[in-house]
């Protein structure tokens, strides 16, 4: 489908005309990306997969301590996740960050993260807890894509490359955060959940200082 259909955006005159394999040039385009202004973009990656799979990595444990459910309700319950975050990233994610810009979607996505963290220790039944892990997912599948586009429009290094090391700070806290969460989890059951809202707030904070001003005059600061 990928060969067939989709269209290289790549105009011609751009196009390698060749495929060489330099990793020496690879490995500096990596420091180069992490020391200059797109690092704060691989932070905020990394910051947010961990906060994200503090739920992901432990509701089940946290559903089978506070409601007694099993894999059944809690496979019902991821169903409800992973079909809203696939319908709201096919049908709003694209149309909302034209209309209102990536910065604004990020904002908004971690404030609401950051409360529906909070929401899902509220939850008192299968049906509460389907309806905020609902409104989780929307702000979830909101989230990611608006990272990896802005990381894919603003970065100053092959923009393969970004978006690889973009990847790979989200893969390491998709790692990570699941082993803070059963940590948390043997301590309270509330603590994985209290902590990846915490995360969430910061990294809402991390935006609004670092993201200011647009992300072209800060690159000509530092330039200068």
């Amino acid at each position: 489908m990928t060969v067939l259909i989709l269209p290289e955006s790549l105009p011609i005159e751009k196009r390698a005309k060749g495929v060489k394999l330099d990793i020496s040039s690879r490995y500096a385009g990596m420091w180069q990306g992490l020391k200059g202004p797109m690092g704060m973009f691989f932070l905020l990656s990394f910051l947010v997969s961990f906060g994200l799979s503090n739920m992901e990595g432990i509701l089940g444990l946290f559903a089978l301590e506070r409601f007694g459910f099993g894999p059944k309700e809690v496979g019902s319950v991821m169903v409800v996740f992973g079909t809203m975050v696939a319908g709201v990233q096919m049908v709003l994610t694209g149309p909302a960050t034209k209309r209102f810009g990536e910065q604004a979607v990020i904002k908004a996505s971690l404030l609401g993260l950051t409360v529906t963290f909070l929401l899902i220790l509220t939850a008192y039944d299968f049906t509460t807890l389907l309806i905020i892990i609902g409104l989780f997912a929307f702000t979830n599948a909101m989230l990611r894509p608006s990272i990896s586009s802005l990381v894919s429009k603003e970065t100053e290094i092959d923009q393969g490359l970004a978006l690889g090391l973009n990847n790979s700070f989200m893969s390491l806290g998709r790692f990570t955060g699941p082993l803070l969460a059963r940590f948390l989890f043997d301590i309270r059951i509330t603590l994985p959940y209290l902590i990846g809202s915490l995360i969430m707030f910061l990294g809402f904070l991390f935006v609004q200082i670092k993201l200011k001003e647009p992300f072209e005059k800060q690159v000509i600061a530092q330039e200068v």
